[in-house]
């Protein structure tokens, strides 16, 4: 038993099991394409087997990725992955986004007093 939850993404049609407590069992995509996950016992994800082959993902003692390519600052923030890295204030407010294949991007993003925030994009990595 368990939930049932399609979604529809990149014109593929989803279709997500949980088990009894929400936990995530097996993907399947309408082309047959079917992905299993198994869990650790704090209920992160360990293991994804589908056609493609198996992802392993491992984490630390603060349930975060512990392998490359993420990686956190002393707060926890992330502040790299496989595609990007971030940047962040005194405040823990992310305020720089730079793009690793496309360095000339950049997306920076800036707060009031209200904890609003703007986003530019297309600006130089400084």
């Amino acid at each position: 038993m368990g939930l049932t939850e399609t979604a529809a993404s990149q014109h593929k049609t989803w279709t997500y099991a949980y088990d009894a407590i929400d936990r995530p069992q097996t993907a399947a995509r309408d082309d047959g394409a079917r992905y299993g996950y198994a869990l650790d016992v704090a209920d992160n994800i360990q293991r994804i087997t589908g056609p493609e082959g198996t992802w392993t993902h491992t984490h630390d003692n603060a349930n975060r990725f512990d392998h490359a390519p993420y990686r956190y600052d002393a707060l926890g923030n992330l502040i790299e992955d496989e595609a990007r890295a971030y940047q962040w204030d005194m405040e823990n407010h992310l305020i720089g986004i730079g793009y690793k294949t496309e360095p000339q991007r950049y997306s920076e993003f800036r707060y009031d007093g209200h904890r609003f925030r703007g986003q530019v994009l297309g600006l130089p990595v400084k």
